[in-house]
């Protein structure tokens, strides 16, 4: 019962940062540039003796939110200690809780850890992904429960690239990074690297 009900998120608020970017269904027409393939090779075998033929997609219909979310949770042992872990599970709650609310189609969750990450889902709808029932929730906290005393940082950005440039489809995307902050200053440079 970690996440927040759909009724209790201010959705007005979310749609401020994740507006409706995508119409949900294509239609034919005689204009466009892209092509329905299907309706040309049937064009071809059987020729419509229109002059226009209905050969091309066009986007209509009602509109979706389109995204591709990363999220990137900080391990660390300075994120949670005894008296920053409320603050860090309260932080993770309520960011988990508005993305579960608005039924996004791609969602990446990457802890930090050393030397590697671990990347608990990859290119999942936030529905399924942030189900009560996920598998997610047993690995997210097992994690949190023993946190490292130092995280690879920039390894968990690096991966977050890498998923994204993996994807099957192209989201609009977006990274979030939940961390303290309390990085060793030689790390700096390959992290904004």
């Amino acid at each position: 019962k970690f996440i927040e009900k759909r009724f209790k998120i201010n959705q007005s608020s979310l749609e401020t940062i994740f507006k409706l970017n995508k119409t949900s269904e294509a239609v034919l027409s005689n204009t466009g540039f892209d092509f329905d393939i299907i309706t040309v090779i049937m064009n071809l075998i059987n020729p419509v003796p229109d002059p226009d033929p209905y050969i091309y997609l066009e986007e209509k219909g009602g509109w979706i939110r389109h995204y591709g979310v990363s999220i990137i949770i900080d391990t660390s042992i300075s994120c949670f200690f005894n008296l920053s872990s409320i603050h860090a599970l309260l932080t993770i709650k309520t960011v988990l809780s508005s993305l579960a609310a608005l039924e996004l189609p791609c969602f990446d969750l990457i802890l930090t850890e050393n030397p590697e990450p671990i990347v608990l889902c990859s290119e999942v709808g936030t529905i399924h992904g942030l189900d009560q029932k996920s598998s997610i929730w047993e690995h997210l906290f097992a994690h949190l429960n023993d946190p490292v005393p130092k995280s690879d940082f920039a390894s968990a950005i690096n991966a977050a690239y890498d998923i994204k440039r993996m994807r099957s489809k192209d989201y609009s995307s977006y990274l979030f990074i939940l961390t303290d902050g309390l990085y060793e200053k030689s790390e700096r440079d390959r992290i904004i690297k």
